[in-house]
Protein backbone atom coordinates (compact mmCIF):
# COMPACT_ATOMS: atom_id res chain seq x y z
CA UNK A 1 0.00 0.00 0.00
CA UNK A 2 0.87 3.47 -1.05
CA UNK A 3 1.39 5.87 2.13
CA UNK A 4 1.77 9.23 1.16
CA UNK A 5 1.75 11.68 -1.47
CA UNK A 6 5.39 12.10 -2.06
CA UNK A 7 5.70 8.02 -2.40
CA UNK A 8 3.09 7.62 -5.28
CA UNK A 9 4.70 10.43 -6.93
CA UNK A 10 8.08 9.41 -6.68
CA UNK A 11 6.18 5.63 -7.93
CA UNK A 12 4.13 7.62 -11.05
CA UNK A 13 7.72 9.31 -12.12
CA UNK A 14 9.43 5.63 -12.18
CA UNK A 15 6.78 4.50 -14.10
CA UNK A 16 7.06 7.24 -16.51
CA UNK A 17 11.01 7.03 -16.95
CA UNK A 18 10.69 3.00 -17.41
CA UNK A 19 7.97 3.67 -20.06
CA UNK A 20 10.11 6.01 -21.68
CA UNK A 21 13.09 3.67 -21.82
CA UNK A 22 11.39 1.06 -23.23
CA UNK A 23 8.92 3.88 -25.73
CA UNK A 24 10.48 1.90 -29.00
CA UNK A 25 9.90 -1.56 -27.77
CA UNK A 26 6.15 -1.06 -26.75
CA UNK A 27 5.80 1.42 -30.31
CA UNK A 28 7.20 -2.24 -31.74
CA UNK A 29 5.02 -4.22 -30.27
CA UNK A 30 2.00 -2.39 -30.74
CA UNK A 31 2.58 -2.06 -34.39
CA UNK A 32 2.97 -5.85 -34.91
CA UNK A 33 -0.40 -6.30 -33.14
CA UNK A 34 -2.07 -3.95 -35.08
CA UNK A 35 -1.18 -5.67 -37.96
CA UNK A 36 -1.14 -8.80 -37.60
CA UNK A 37 -4.59 -8.92 -36.30
CA UNK A 38 -5.73 -12.30 -34.40
CA UNK A 39 -8.97 -14.24 -33.67
CA UNK A 40 -9.23 -14.79 -29.42
CA UNK A 41 -7.30 -17.41 -28.39
CA UNK A 42 -5.49 -18.04 -31.71
CA UNK A 43 -3.13 -15.02 -31.07
CA UNK A 44 0.02 -17.29 -32.10
CA UNK A 45 2.21 -14.09 -33.08
CA UNK A 46 0.82 -11.99 -30.46
CA UNK A 47 1.78 -14.79 -27.84
CA UNK A 48 5.08 -15.56 -29.44
CA UNK A 49 6.19 -11.55 -29.33
CA UNK A 50 4.95 -11.06 -26.27
CA UNK A 51 6.55 -14.42 -24.25
CA UNK A 52 10.25 -13.14 -26.44
CA UNK A 53 9.54 -9.84 -25.31
CA UNK A 54 9.04 -10.71 -21.25
CA UNK A 55 12.04 -13.13 -21.36
CA UNK A 56 14.49 -10.62 -22.95
CA UNK A 57 13.53 -8.41 -19.54
CA UNK A 58 14.14 -11.27 -16.93
CA UNK A 59 11.00 -12.79 -16.89
CA UNK A 60 10.13 -15.61 -16.07
CA UNK A 61 7.29 -17.23 -18.51
CA UNK A 62 5.15 -19.91 -18.46
CA UNK A 63 3.88 -20.57 -22.00
CA UNK A 64 0.42 -22.62 -22.28
CA UNK A 65 -0.62 -21.57 -19.05
CA UNK A 66 -4.44 -22.52 -17.98
CA UNK A 67 -3.91 -25.52 -21.16
CA UNK A 68 -4.84 -22.41 -23.33
CA UNK A 69 -1.89 -22.60 -26.35
CA UNK A 70 -1.96 -18.91 -26.40
CA UNK A 71 -1.89 -18.06 -22.94
CA UNK A 72 0.94 -17.15 -20.61
CA UNK A 73 2.23 -16.11 -17.35
CA UNK A 74 5.69 -13.95 -16.56
CA UNK A 75 6.79 -13.27 -13.27
CA UNK A 76 9.78 -11.30 -12.22
CA UNK A 77 11.21 -9.90 -8.97
CA UNK A 78 11.44 -11.43 -5.68
CA UNK A 79 9.18 -12.65 -2.80
CA UNK A 80 5.85 -14.27 -3.17
CA UNK A 81 4.64 -13.77 -6.66
CA UNK A 82 2.00 -11.23 -7.57
CA UNK A 83 1.37 -11.68 -11.09
CA UNK A 84 0.40 -8.34 -13.19
CA UNK A 85 -2.80 -8.55 -14.66
CA UNK A 86 -5.99 -6.88 -15.77
CA UNK A 87 -8.53 -7.26 -13.16
CA UNK A 88 -12.54 -7.14 -13.98
CA UNK A 89 -14.07 -4.72 -11.97
CA UNK A 90 -16.34 -5.65 -9.05
CA UNK A 91 -20.11 -5.19 -9.71
CA UNK A 92 -20.72 -1.60 -9.77
CA UNK A 93 -23.96 0.28 -9.91
CA UNK A 94 -25.15 2.32 -13.05
CA UNK A 95 -28.00 4.71 -12.69
CA UNK A 96 -30.04 5.33 -15.67
CA UNK A 97 -33.31 7.28 -16.33
CA UNK A 98 -34.20 6.94 -12.70
CA UNK A 99 -33.47 3.10 -12.63
CA UNK A 100 -30.68 1.46 -10.79
CA UNK A 101 -28.94 -1.23 -12.83
CA UNK A 102 -25.45 -3.65 -11.41
CA UNK A 103 -23.44 -4.82 -13.98
CA UNK A 104 -19.62 -6.35 -14.28
CA UNK A 105 -17.50 -3.80 -16.30
CA UNK A 106 -15.69 -7.40 -17.98
CA UNK A 107 -19.43 -7.91 -19.42
CA UNK A 108 -19.92 -4.21 -20.68
CA UNK A 109 -23.35 -1.96 -20.44
CA UNK A 110 -26.06 -3.67 -19.42
CA UNK A 111 -29.13 -3.29 -21.72
CA UNK A 112 -31.25 -0.57 -20.89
Amino acid sequence: MVSSHDEVQRLKEEVQAEVDRLGSDLLSVSRFLHANPELAYEERQAAELLTDILEQHGFVVTREAANLPTAFTGLAGSGAPRPARRRAAPNRTWRRAGRRRTARRCHGRPKP
